[in-house]
Order: C-alpha cells, then sequence, then structure tokens
C-alpha cells in the first residue's frame, strides 16, 4: 500500500506542475487545399490538428467560428490573407501564434505543410512539414505533427515532456509508438505472460505488431518511469499519469531485488529493470528467456 501511495502522490504532483504552467493562447487558421485534394478533405485535416494540440494541455485555442467572425468583422478573405491581415486577426483574437498551412497529394501521399506566425512580429516563426502515406494511421501522424509544433512553439524541449499520447484500443501512444497495454500471452496487464527465447522472440507478435527497436525501447526509458504496484503485482509504469505502461516484474531475488527484462529486435540487447533503476542493456553472451512487449507504428 505504501508503493501504491506514493506512485499516486508522484503522479499528482507531476498533474498539479503539469496544470501551472501557463497555457499559449494560438488559433489554427483553415488550411488550404493544394494538388490532389478538395477543401473538406483539408478542413478535417486542420480539424485534427487543433484536436491534437489541444490534447497536450499546452494550449488556449481559440474557437473556428471566432476566427470566422474576426475575418468578417474586418472585411478579410478567408482564402487569401495576408501575413499582414493574420496578424491583425491574431491580435483582435488576443492569441500569441497563429498557425496556417496547406495540403497536397503527391504521389499518393498526403503532404502538410504548416507555418506558425508570430502574432507580434507578423512574420513567419517557424515552419513544420509531414508526409502521410495513404491508408496509414492518419491520428497518429497528425498527433507526431503536433507534438513538432508544440516543441517548436514553446521553444523549450528540455524540461517540457510534449510527446502527444492518445488512447487507443489498441495500445498506448508513446512517442509515436503504439505500445500493447500487456505482455504476450498476458491476461491482463499485470499478468507476465510467456516468457521467450531470442528465437522464439522473433515469431511471439501477432500480426501486425513488432518487437520493439533499441531507439524506441530507449526513448520510452527517457520518457519517465515510477516503481508501483498494479492489483498486488510489482513492477514499473512508464508514462505520465494521463497515459502509462505496467510492466510486471519477472524475477524477485532474495536480497529484495525485483525486476524484468524485455527483448528488443537485436539480439544482445534488452530493457532491463528493476525497483533501483532501468536501462538498456548489452551482453554478447545473453541467454535466457525474457518478456515481449510488441509494438506499431
Amino acid at each position: 500500500m505504501r508503493k501504491v501511495f506514493l506512485l499516486l502522490v508522484t503522479f499528482i504532483g507531476f498533474s498539479i506542475i503539469t496544470n501551472a504552467q501557463e497555457k499559449t493562447r494560438i488559433a489554427v487558421m483553415d488550411f488550404e487545399a493544394g494538388v490532389g485534394i478538395n477543401q473538406s478533405d483539408v478542413d478535417g485535416i486542420s480539424n485534427m490538428l487543433t484536436t491534437a494540440l489541444f490534447d497536450t494541455r499546452r494550449f488556449t485555442i481559440v474557437e473556428r467560428n471566432q476566427i470566422n467572425q474576426a475575418i468578417k468583422e474586418q472585411n478579410f478573405q478567408s482564402s487569401s490573407l495576408s501575413p499582414g491581415q493574420i496578424s491583425k486577426i491574431g491580435q483582435i483574437l488576443g492569441v500569441k501564434k497563429v498557425i496556417i498551412g496547406n495540403v497536397n497529394i503527391v504521389f499518393q501521399e498526403y503532404n502538410i505543410d504548416v507555418r506558425i506566425i508570430d502574432v507580434e512580429s507578423g512574420i513567419v516563426e517557424s515552419t513544420a512539414g509531414k508526409t502521410i502515406r495513404q491508408g496509414s494511421q492518419f491520428r497518429e501522424n497528425i498527433a507526431e505533427l503536433a507534438n513538432e509544433l508544440v516543441k517548436k512553439i514553446s521553444n523549450d524541449v528540455t524540461n517540457v515532456k510534449t510527446n502527444i499520447q492518445t488512447n487507443s484500443k489498441d495500445g498506448v501512444l508513446i512517442n509515436g509508438v503504439l505500445w500493447a497495454t500487456k505482455n504476450i500471452e498476458a491476461s491482463s496487464p499485470e499478468d507476465l505472460g510467456e516468457i521467450y527465447s531470442w528465437e522464439r522472440a522473433q515469431s511471439a507478435c501477432p500480426l501486425g505488431w513488432r518487437l520493439p527497436t533499441k531507439r524506441e525501447l530507449s526513448d520510452l526509458i527517457n520518457y519517465g518511469s515510477t516503481w508501483g504496484e498494479l492489483k498486488g503485482v510489482e513492477g514499473r509504469f512508464f508514462g505520465d499519469e494521463q497515459q502509462n505502461l505496467f510492466f510486471p516484474v519477472g524475477f524477485n531475488m532474495e536480497n529484495g531485488l525485483a525486476g524484468g527484462q524485455y527483448w528488443c529486435n537485436l539480439q544482445n540487447d534488452y530493457l532491463m529493470f528493476t525497483n533501483k533503476e532501468v536501462k538498456m542493456t548489452n551482453y554478447s553472451y545473453s541467454t535466457g528467456d525474457k518478456s515481449v512487449r510488441c509494438v506499431k507504428k
């Protein structure tokens, strides 16, 4: 119970710090339709980006009807706004940044180009882009684009976690990677499931899923973790208070050390955590069965 309490205190403390951060007030304009795409589809893309930016909890976003009303009151043409006019609209709305963009389809790929206009100076402060292949996970890609915009707008990527995490029926999205919520052959997140040799681990993930790369596991470690319990099972929570993954322990030692080992896609590299630390480990003589947590991207 004490460990559970400490975990809750950690999460609540993080939430208080996050909510205490001042939100930047921004406006997202309707994006322009370019080659191979109609305006209604582009409107849907700009709406998805607005939602993704809002979900970061870093911004206060002006409603689209307020933007349209300001444009109408100034007798501007929404389809041909100059940077100066956009800056003027931003001043009326009381925002610091205005996001504009356009979308083109080239070779069956959506090419989204975004520009951030600083309202005070009226100049394009920064740009970002994303290419999304038709048939891919659109919202996940838009979330990644929103994450890039957060970093550019905040200009503070060192001390603030800005990666988008979204719920999914399949798992939890962290750093653009969708993580399964439980181990292979596990009945629940706290269940260890089956452990695998390196050879068997190669084909353990179901269709559409795969072993995580060394970089993906390293990014998960760097995102942050906390030792705790889930339904009486010890393990490590990766993520934050909104979105997190639970990795249950796979071993307990007489000296009180408990932890787990999880394969990546490289034979001698794996994630190892204990109640004291978490790290990527590399041993050329690595043997023994380990747990498998699958991902897809």
